[in-house]
């Protein structure tokens, strides 16, 4: 979900609510995607990659988010995070 957040912001700042709902349908047909919320099954991943990293809080979320829902794999464009160990990911990377 804050992924969708995050690419809502410059469609909204623009005023542009067509770009905004593409984004919306893309990432909201549950054939294609799964969105996951931060929620108590994510907290705990959460504070333990605060704990043991220097990673910023939302890309910590997103990493949470995909640990607590059993993804094996996490691909990202940012370096920073490829190769970084994060119990119940298997592997982070990019495209």
């Amino acid at each position: 979900m804050l992924t969708l957040g995050e690419l809502l912001v410059v469609p909204l700042r623009l005023q542009n609510r067509e770009k905004a709902e593409w984004y919306i349908e893309l990432l909201t047909d549950d054939r294609r995607i799964q969105l996951i919320t931060f929620d108590r099954g994510a907290v705990e991943h959460y504070a333990r990659i605060r704990a043991s990293t220097t990673v910023r809080q939302p890309d910590a979320i997103q990493l949470a988010c995909a640990a607590a829902a059993g993804a094996t794999t996490f691909i990202t464009n940012d370096q920073r995070l490829w190769g970084l160990d994060v119990p119940g990911i298997e592997s982070i990377r990019g495209l």
